[in-house]
């Protein structure tokens, strides 16, 4: 399956109660997983820096991938997701080997 990475910025008011994010964190789970049953998220990290969370996402389609991203969004839990396609460093070697 095609893998996306996440890169979700929370909702402000959300930053202001960290005590709910774990429950807040469940409700979208569920959303996205129902709105998408393909989709199987390898690691969900916490960041410092510009972004404060990202996951990567295994999904069937890039329409997958989108229908999350919408997903968690109108959960009202983030303020903006950007996603982007990836490839595995041995998937690059392999494409590139004969260039």
């Amino acid at each position: 399956m095609p893998t996306f990475v996440m890169l979700i910025k929370m909702a402000p008011d959300l930053a202001k109660n960290f005590g709910a994010m774990e429950e807040i964190g469940k409700s979208v789970g569920k959303k996205y997983k129902e709105a998408c049953p393909g989709v199987n998220v390898t690691a969900h990290l916490a960041l410092l820096g510009p972004y404060d969370f990202m996951d990567i996402v295994e999904a069937d389609s890039e329409e997958t991938a989108f229908r999350m991203a919408a997903a968690i969004l109108s959960s009202g839990m983030a303020s903006s997701v950007e996603t982007w396609t990836a490839l595995s460093y041995q998937k690059l070697l392999e494409l590139t080997r004969d260039l």
